[in-house]
């Protein structure tokens, strides 16, 4: 249980800040995949439980206020796309995500997306849909 404590510290102080400045977003992202897969597939001897604690609270939270924060800025355009592969890949690990939380985000993923695609102007409720995605189909 230290080791999943010392990679919540290091995805925390280390890896969500770096998530959202544009230039570091592809570095930080792999970085978050690799920490989250090791414990995953490392500090299994932690229990189940640890696990599901460190997936579903650390790791999650920092996912949402990252995607939060990301999707409803002004220059969502610069990431967004990288933002929505990045999502995607999150929906199909093999971690213990809960199924609303693999809902969330898929449908973030979607969300990113369109911001990329440009077909906001269909959507001009777009953070809304953002905020009810975080708000309500969440844990």
């Amino acid at each position: 249980q230290n080791a999943l404590k010392h990679l919540a510290a290091e995805l925390e102080q280390e890896v969500m800040p770096a998530l959202g400045v544009p230039d570091s977003f592809p570095a930080a992202s792999e970085r978050y995949f690799e920490l989250v897969d090791r414990a995953w597939n490392d500090h299994a001897a932690a229990g189940r439980e640890a696990l599901e604690a460190f997936l579903q609270e650390v790791c999650f939270k920092g996912v949402e206020v990252f995607s939060r924060e990301t999707l409803l800025s002004p220059a969502a355009d610069a990431t967004s796309h990288k933002l929505s592969v990045w999502l995607r890949r999150l929906t199909t690990a093999p971690w213990c995500w809960s199924p609303q939380q693999r809902r969330s985000l898929s449908e973030l993923s979607e969300l990113a997306g369109l911001i990329h695609s440009d077909s906001t102007d269909a959507l001009p409720d777009l953070s809304d849909r953002i905020n009810s995605v975080l708000d309500n189909r969440t844990q």
